[in-house]
């Protein structure tokens, strides 16, 4: 729930500051797979639109924060979850369309199980590096850093710093082209912010 709120303050912030600058204002919705009202946590729930059909014109980048779980253990059990199978999906086919990925904490197994961690280099939190290096050996883990940005597929360690990330990333490449994908805990509740 925090990130969620984090990422539209961010947002909100940034829209304001590019009307006093002239500039493209960041524009966003907040989408679901089914769309409808969603569970975030601590008794929070936000209504979201159905995530839109995905075009070969879509490159923007997505963001995913971690999953909400607390061991290795719990971050397999939560990969077998359907919402999980299908962001993974998601992330899939918007990455072989020529889109970007973020993931913070343990989110970055929703990037491993879409396949786009081969040949990266990839950060993640501290208690999930060992499980993350035997499972995926064909990428380097390095824990020590914060933020890893490598190609289509960035990621950081703790949530926190996603948005920040996702912000500068905006700004750096096409701020009308910033696009969050966020997966919380729970069944069916694949969440994303988009900005377009």
């Amino acid at each position: 729930a925090s990130n969620v709120a984090l990422t539209l303050d961010i947002l909100s912030t940034a829209a304001l500051m590019a009307k006093q600058m002239g500039v493209a204002q960041p524009k966003w919705c907040v989408v679901s797979a089914k769309g409808g009202l969603v569970a975030l946590g601590n008794g929070l729930q936000l209504t979201t639109d159905k995530l839109p059909q995905r075009t070969s014109k879509d490159k923007s980048l997505w963001i995913v924060p971690g999953m909400g779980v607390d061991s290795p253990r719990s971050a397999a059990d939560r990969m077998q979850e359907a919402d999980a199978l299908w962001a993974a999906k998601a992330i899939h086919s918007h990455v072989q369309r020529g889109g970007k990925v973020a993931a913070g904490c343990s989110s970055v197994l929703l990037l491993q199980a879409a396949g786009v961690l081969a040949g990266k280099t990839v950060t993640v939190s501290w208690w999930l590096a060992s499980h993350l290096r035997s499972s995926q050996p064909d990428c380097t883990v390095d824990a020590q850093r914060m933020v890893v940005a490598d190609g289509t597929a960035d990621t950081q360690a703790e949530d926190a710093e996603q948005s920040a990330a996702a912000f500068d990333e905006g700004l750096e490449g096409d701020p009308d082209a910033l696009r969050m994908v966020l997966l919380f805990g729970g069944a069916a509740l694949a969440v994303g912010l988009f900005a377009w």
